[in-house]
């Protein structure tokens, strides 16, 4: 079995700016209107950025793919967890209030990303530049 899609439809793709952005001018073929990045989220588990993902180095940006877990009936197969001890939020009605705004603060305490199959992640690599 293979490692993406059409292989495996619940490969999520979390890849930089710049390959995403090039994802999504690419278009499969003359008889779609479809970008590459359209194509991978709607075959897949999601295709996302984030800024924090490494630059390009060389022409070449990382991304990661990540094989998610089976539904969570009847047993649930998590990739990966991190724990959490709770958390509290406070809602601030007078701040803004002259503006119509309300702002919210949560704050959360959080351990470290545990992966239980690191074998569902791999790297992957997008040349984005010539």
């Amino acid at each position: 079995m293979g490692f993406g899609p059409p292989s495996c439809p619940k490969s999520a793709w979390l890849v930089g700016v710049d390959s995403y952005r090039l994802a999504a001018s690419v278009f499969q073929g003359s008889d779609s209107e479809r970008s590459a990045a359209a194509y991978l989220g709607s075959v897949g588990g999601g295709f996302i950025t984030n800024s924090k993902m490494p630059a390009k180095s060389s022409h070449i940006q990382a991304g990661i793919l990540c094989r998610k877990g089976r539904s969570m009936t009847p047993t649930p197969m998590r990739t990966a967890v991190m724990p959490s001890w709770g958390h509290f939020s406070i809602d601030d009605v007078y701040s803004g209030a002259s503006k119509g705004e309300r702002q919210f603060t949560v704050s959360a305490l959080v351990g470290h990303v545990h992966l239980v199959q690191p074998a569902a992640y791999t790297e992957v690599a997008f040349r984005v530049s010539a």
